[in-house]
């Protein structure tokens, strides 16, 4: 969502998502009500991929935002001084409205860095 938001409204290609955890065994691509919410803003996210957060994606980023909970983040994310870290609280509901809610709070924090 939030590699998405950024891309979109600064009609680029240079954010990128990643996660903290490693999901790519299950999951290569957004699930498909993250898809069908990112489509209610006018944005495509389904050729996105499921990736993992590595060393090498923080060595060439400018800024590493995380969006969980710092107990989640591997070590070498905790010592970089350009992380900035947001908190998501555990969106409730079926999981349309979960990932509404989740969805419109990445969208604030994005804002925060446009």
């Amino acid at each position: 969502m939030a590699e998405g938001f950024f891309n979109f409204f600064n009609n680029s290609q240079f954010a990128a998502s990643a996660g903290v955890v490693d999901v790519t065994k299950k999951f290569t691509k957004p699930a498909p009500e993250v898809i069908q919410v990112m489509r209610e803003r006018g944005i495509d996210i389904s050729h996105h991929k499921v990736k993992l957060l590595t060393p090498d994606m923080c060595q060439e980023a400018r800024r590493v935002v995380v969006l969980c909970d710092r107990a989640l983040c591997p070590t070498f994310l905790l010592k970089l001084r350009r992380v900035v870290f947001r908190s998501i609280p555990e969106a409730q509901g079926d999981q349309l409205t979960a990932a509404r809610t989740v969805r419109d709070q990445v969208e604030k924090i994005v804002f925060e860095f446009i």
